[in-house]
């Protein structure tokens, strides 16, 4: 962009503590290879006139940019943002960007009845952190082209499953119904992922990373398709919402469509194999309903659970009828002893606020071999009385389990189930849904830690990053995640964690939030070395850090 008049800079907003407009000048690169990038264009945050675009050295200048706290922002086509909090002022270094590159899948699909692969509907699952543990998330869907092309783009790095939706031999959608006319066999293509697997544990992974661009082809071999015909006995009174989840015996989901009737049957079209039908009833709460001693209701569940297999011909008898949901039992308790509590032995635990407000105990569970949706809490937990909690029925499988405490001074000690630690190994839900009790320790002898900068920490010449994140690491088996807190470089150069787990922690410093597997020592120690302490109960220690993790 051209220089402005003296005039266009005095009209700029001014940022807070803005001092005289200064020249801002930088580099940007590519992350991946360190190359330099043209035609980046960088500009500050809020004042749209004011940027510049990178020549061919990857070198820009923005000049009249008020002093004082700005944002800038470089952005390219098929790369990420990249977004700098920097104090502008004279004499200040030059900035530095690096972008990095964004990724492609791509590929063909094929059938083996040599039918056009247009329509079939191809998922991009990725594995994403989530409270600590690595989940599959759906990243993108795409329908095949009509020579069976499919193109994923502008992808993060990370590691990929490609996967296929069930289709018919025209390459759409199953649909099916209920009726006597149903044909009893279809021609079409079960479920698969890239290359040959039918589960996501035998799947083959698809890892992008700096730019890269990965072909891989899918074959989908063509299968019977059996018709399958339930019966539901629906729960008795009205205002009832079901829901339907088909499984095969492993616990992965299915995509196969089930078309309901009137009369509450259920049909699908599916291959040959062992299956679950889970169905789940319920009715939310409401103040109006009749029978309430108070004029208003809880919220009521039922379910069915129905196992079925499929052996060369159509299966059209089932039956299954609604019952009481299978639940599990969550038991909390204080160790050493329970915390003070607020307000007089007559005030209530909701008029006290209990100890500073909040549930107690919050649990939840994230899948191992499931696809679930981004930043989802997961299946969790409610109370059904003093620090006792309930888990409704869930899908059979292996989950990780989350507690955090909601307390002030409390934190969370052991988890565990029928004495295994939970930390350590997955708790698992049984065909009903159901599994082995879980057992939380909520401790009241937490410690506290204060995080400090060392002299000249988070500094780049006269540019000062506005926040550094601390990444607060357990060292010790925990079902909980990095503790995170922000640190000023430039004002108040510390900042506090209350109620931390007593145990040993890895302290780092780093620019910005990341996804860091911090159960993995390999990935760990690509942020450096940090630094160690070790918090005992009750404890107020104190960390002085004296680097910045690369």
């Amino acid at each position: 962009m051209p220089d402005q008049t003296p005039d266009e800079v005095a009209r700029q907003p001014k940022a807070e503590g803005a001092g005289p407009p200064v020249a801002v000048e930088g580099i940007v690169v590519n992350a991946a290879t360190g190359q330099a990038l043209s035609r980046v264009l960088v500009r500050l945050d809020g004042v749209k006139v004011l940027g510049a675009l990178t020549d061919a050295d990857g070198r820009f200048r923005i000049p009249g940019v008020p002093g004082g706290d700005q944002s800038f922002t470089a952005v390219k086509p098929e790369f990420d943002a990249e977004i700098h909090a920097v104090r502008v002022a004279a004499g200040m270094g030059e900035l530095h960007f690096a972008l990095h590159p964004r990724n492609a899948i791509f590929g063909h699909v094929t059938l083996s009845t040599g039918t056009p692969a247009q329509g079939i509907t191809l998922r991009l699952v990725r594995r994403t952190l989530q409270d600590g543990r690595w989940v599959w998330t759906e990243a993108d869907r795409h329908f095949a082209t009509p020579d069976g092309g499919f193109r994923f783009s502008g992808l993060k790095d990370g590691t990929y499953l490609l996967m296929s939706e069930p289709a018919s031999d025209n390459g759409y959608p199953l649909e099916s119904s209920c009726n006597s006319d149903a044909p009893a066999v279809l021609l079409g293509f079960a479920p698969a992922f890239f290359s040959t697997g039918h589960d996501i544990a035998n799947a083959e992974r698809i890892v992008v990373a700096g730019g890269h661009s990965a072909e891989v082809n899918l074959a989908l071999e063509a299968t019977k398709l059996h018709f399958v015909r339930a019966e539901l006995a629906r729960p008795p009174g009205k205002d009832w919402n079901v829901s339907y989840t088909r499984l095969d015996r492993a616990g992965q989901e299915l995509g196969y469509t089930l078309h309901e009737e009137k009369d509450h049957s259920v049909c699908a079209y599916v291959p040959d194999g062992a299956y679950v039908l889970l169905v789940s009833a319920w009715q939310q709460a409401t103040s109006e309903r009749r029978g309430s001693a108070e004029g208003s209701s809880e919220a009521k569940s039922m379910g069915a659970h129905l196992e079925f297999s499929v052996e060369g011909a159509p299966v059209r008898n089932l039956r299954a009828g609604m019952g009481q949901s299978a639940t599990t039992p969550v038991h909390g308790r204080y160790e050493p002893a329970a915390p003070p509590r607020q307000g007089t032995a007559q005030t209530s635990a909701d008029e006290q606020g209990v100890h500073g407000g909040g549930d107690p105990l919050e649990v939840a569970l994230t899948p191992l071999n499931r696809v679930v949706e981004e930043n989802s809490p997961g299946d969790s937990a409610y109370e059904v009385s003093d620090l006792q909690y309930q888990l409704d029925s869930l899908q059979p499988g292996s989950y990780w389990v989350h507690a955090h405490a909601g307390e002030t001074g409390v934190c969370v000690g052991d988890v565990s189930a029928g004495g295994q630690n939970l930390a350590r190994t997955p708790w698992i839900a049984g065909p009903t849904g159901a599994g082995i009790p879980i057992d939380v320790t909520l401790r009241t002898d937490c410690a506290k830690l204060t995080i400090g900068l060392g002299a000249g920490v988070g500094r780049v010449g006269l540019e000062e990053a506005t926040a550094l994140k601390i990444a607060v690491v357990p060292e010790f088996e925990t079902v909980q995640d990095i503790s995170w807190v922000d640190v000023d470089p430039v004002g108040k150069r510390s900042g506090t964690l209350e109620d931390l787990t007593p145990g040993t922690y890895r302290v780092f410093a780093l620019r910005e939030s990341a996804e860091v597997d911090f159960r993995d020592p390999a990935a760990l120690s690509r942020l450096g070395t940090g630094q160690e302490i070790t918090l005992a109960p009750g404890e107020a220690g104190t960390v002085v850090l004296t680097e910045v993790a690369p």
